[in-house]
């Protein structure tokens, strides 16, 4: 007698959980949610006695993370964390000056900044504008992938050259359901 009234009480109450649940519920719990970054370079070059323009470019793949690359086709949400950039690594005289900005499909995403990059090696710059870190997420998922340019001009009176570190710090929510 005991034992019907255990297994009577389990059936209820099982009854009630999978009753008050309905099919969002259920598929939420299969939810899977990775923080994770990605990083890419610009490896730049300059001429010496030199004003010219720059422009070069970078993508950021989705793909290229292992850790998620498994759950690309189950994306539901990307929210970008931060930005960060830092040139990290310069050889030449401290006489090369850059007057660059960072877009996204021709849109300013960093206004043009001059630098100089003897002097701000090792700097890390971050992008906290909320709209900006939005529309990136949203291309991200997307696309699986962004487009970086690095889009102004330079000075040197030497030959020099220079890195320049782009990090995006992610939040994504997968579902394989």
């Amino acid at each position: 007698m005991k034992n019907r009234i255990k297994f009577l009480t389990v059936l209820i109450v099982c009854s009630f959980i999978f009753t008050s649940c309905d099919e969002d519920d259920l598929k939420s719990f299969a939810d899977i949610t990775v923080e994770s970054s990605l990083t890419e370079n610009y490896n730049l070059n300059f001429n010496a006695e030199s004003e010219e323009a720059i422009e070069e470019s970078m993508t950021i793949n989705l793909a290229d993370d292992t850790t998620i690359s498994e759950y690309l086709n189950q994306l539901e949400k990307i929210k970008i964390t931060k930005i960060t950039y830092e040139i990290t690594s310069f050889t030449g005289d401290h006489y090369v000056d850059m007057n660059v900005g960072f877009y996204m499909d021709e849109n300013a995403i960093v206004i043009p900044k001059e630098y100089n990059l003897y002097n701000e090696t090792g700097v890390e710059y971050e992008i906290t504008d909320a709209s900006i870190l939005e529309t990136i997420s949203t291309t991200l998922l997307s696309n699986k992938e962004v487009t970086f340019k690095l889009k102004g001009d330079y000075q040197s009176l030497s030959p020099a050259a220079a890195e320049i570190t782009v990090t995006i710090y992610f939040k994504l929510t997968a579902n394989p359901l």
